[in-house]
C-alpha cells in the first residue's frame, strides 16, 4: 500500500491491497476502496462510496459527492462502483437520493472521461464509454456497451440502450433503443450502430435481422406501433435474441410513454 503523506484518510475508511493514493488526495468515512486501485493526486472519495478492485481514478475526481437535488436532505445514500473502471480528470460522480433508490451505480470496466458529470442515481452497466464533457442528468439508466461521444447532455430518467452509440455534441430527451446510432438537436435516431455491431463480431444473419427490424418499426412512417410490434413478433426476424431485445426494450419503454420516442425517430428517418 502506497499512501502519500500529503493525503487524509479517514480512520474508518477500509482499503485493500496494494492500494496507491497520491498527494492531497481526500478519502473520507465509511469508504471502500478495493485490491490495486489507484488514486491520482488531489481525488476526492466522499462518504458512503465502494470502489471495485483494479479502478484508476485521476486528477481532481470527485466521487460520491452530495447529490445535486433540492430534494436530498443529507439522507445516508451510496456510490457503487464496480471493478477496472477507468475515471479521467475531474470527473464528477454524485451519490443517490432517497426518492430514487438511494444509490448510484456503475458497473465493470467502464472508461469515463475527463469533465463528465454523472448525477444522482444513474445506473451504469458495463464496458461503456462516456466521452469527455458528456452530462447524465439523475435517474439515467446506461446498458452495456454503450458509447456516449463528447459534449453530449442526456435528460433525467433516460434509458440508453445496450450497444448504441450517440454523436457527440446530441440533446437527449428520449430514450435510446439498444443498437441505434443517434445523433442530432435535438438526438434522431440515425441507423443502426453497423461499426459497433461489427466490432462486437455480431453474427452477420442478426446484423441483417437487426436492418430489417429497424426499416419495419423506425422507417415506416405510418401505422400503430403496438400493432406493428405485435405483427412483427411472427417475424423470422425475430427469433435473434438481438432482435427480441430491441422489440422488447420498445415496447417496455415506448408504449409506456405513449410511443413519443418512435415518433421523433420516424420524423428523422
Amino acid at each position: 500500500m502506497s499512501i502519500h503523506p500529503t493525503a487524509v484518510v479517514h480512520a474508518s475508511s477500509d482499503l485493500g491491497k496494494d492500494v496507491e493514493i497520491g498527494p492531497y488526495s481526500i478519502v473520507e468515512a465509511h469508504v471502500r476502496i478495493g485490491e490495486r486501485c489507484k488514486l491520482g493526486p488531489h481525488v476526492h472519495i466522499c462518504e458512503n462510496t465502494l470502489l471495485g478492485k483494479d479502478c484508476v481514478v485521476h486528477h481532481g475526481a470527485v466521487i460520491g459527492g452530495i447529490p445535486q437535488d433540492q430534494k436530498f436532505k443529507g439522507e445516508e445514500t451510496y456510490t457503487l462502483i464496480g471493478d477496472r473502471n477507468v475515471i479521467r480528470e475531474y470527473v464528477t460522480i454524485n451519490r443517490g437520493t432517497a426518492g430514487g433508490g438511494g444509490r448510484t451505480v456503475i458497473g465493470n470496466d467502464n472508461l469515463i472521461m475527463c469533465y463528465v458529470h454523472v448525477a444522482h442515481d444513474c445506473q451504469l452497466a458495463n464496458h461503456i464509454i462516456v466521452s469527455a464533457y458528456a452530462g447524465l442528468a439523475g435517474h439515467i439508466v446506461v446498458e452495456d456497451r454503450a458509447v456516449i461521444a463528447g459534449m453530449v447532455g442526456i435528460h433525467h430518467f433516460c434509458r440508453i440502450g445496450s450497444m448504441s452509440y450517440i454523436g457527440g455534441m446530441s440533446k437527449v430527451t428520449q430514450d435510446i433503443p439498444p443498437y441505434i446510432m443517434a445523433d442530432g438537436i435535438p438526438c434522431r435516431f440515425r441507423g443502426l450502430n453497423l461499426v459497433g455491431l461489427r466490432r462486437r463480431k455480431l453474427d452477420p444473419g442478426a446484423i441483417a435481422a437487426l436492418k430489417e427490424t429497424y426499416r419495419v418499426l423506425f422507417m415506416n412512417k405510418v401505422g400503430n406501433l403496438s400493432e406493428t410490434l405485435e405483427k412483427f413478433k411472427g417475424s423470422e426476424e425475430y427469433s435473434f435474441p438481438e432482435v427480441r431485445q430491441l422489440v422488447n426494450f420498445i415496447e417496455e419503454r415506448a408504449l409506456n410513454a405513449q410511443g413519443r420516442f418512435l415518433e421523433n425517430a420516424r420524423e428523422g428517418g
